[in-house]
């Protein structure tokens, strides 16, 4: 059994810190580990295998967001592009319209 020290205790024996992991071999055995705990000195120290495991899945959730976000990006920079094209034809069209306004306004040219 491990685990994980949460004040730090010395004897003649044996000398541990807070944050600590240790055997309970090394502090006198389950017995005392388990005291330890339920005095809560101590808790039960994390299995090292699934702290690996939980990190591999949260680097694979990292990579899976980050391509989504880099996703979404590219859809923006795709939105921007063809809101800036628009709007260029927009003003396109409003220009055409100003002139063609200007056209009606102006005095019909003389026949002759």
């Amino acid at each position: 059994m491990k685990i994980k020290v949460l004040t730090s205790i010395a004897s003649a024996d044996f000398s541990v810190h807070v944050g600590q992991i240790v055997e309970a071999a090394y502090i006198g055995g389950d017995t005392v580990a388990e005291a330890w705990i339920k005095n809560g000195d101590a808790i039960e120290a994390p299995a090292t295998e699934d702290a690996a495991e939980a990190i591999a899945a949260m680097k694979e959730e990292l990579a899976r967001v980050t391509a989504e976000r880099d996703g979404y990006a590219s859809q923006v920079a795709d939105a921007k592009t063809a809101q800036a094209k628009a709007e260029a034809e927009r003003d396109g069209y409003k220009s055409k319209v100003e002139q063609l306004a200007k056209a009606a306004k102006a005095p019909a040219p003389p026949k002759g």
